[in-house]
C-alpha cells in the first residue's frame, strides 16, 4: 500500500509500506524525460543501499513502474517492473 502526496514547497512524498513488514519513505521528483522518481533519502535496510520507485511513459490508459536499488545512488538495478495499465 503507498500513499503520495505532493506539496507546492516540499514536493512529492510517498509512505509505502507491505505485507512483509517493509516501511519506506520516499522523497519525489522529476526527470527531464518527465519520469516521476520516488526515492529513498539515504541508504535503507539490512542491504545498507539506496532505494527508488521510478513511473515512466505516463500516458491516458498506461505507465511503466520499476523497483530500482543501487550501493551507490548512482548506478541503479532494476529489481522489479511491472506494466500498468486501465481495465476497459
Amino acid at each position: 500500500m503507498s500513499l503520495s502526496v505532493f506539496d507546492e514547497k516540499m514536493g512529492w512524498r510517498q509512505t509505502w509500506a507491505d505485507s512483509n513488514g517493509s516501511y519506506w519513505h520516499l522523497v519525489g521528483s522529476t526527470l527531464p524525460d518527465r519520469s516521476l522518481v520516488f526515492a529513498t533519502p539515504g541508504r535503507v535496510d539490512a542491504e545498507r543501499v539506496y532505494r527508488r520507485m521510478v513511473v515512466s511513459d505516463v500516458e491516458h490508459d498506461r505507465f511503466s513502474w520499476r523497483w530500482e536499488s543501487s550501493s551507490d545512488g548512482g548506478r541503479w538495478q532494476e529489481r522489479w517492473a511491472i506494466e500498468y495499465s486501465r481495465r476497459t
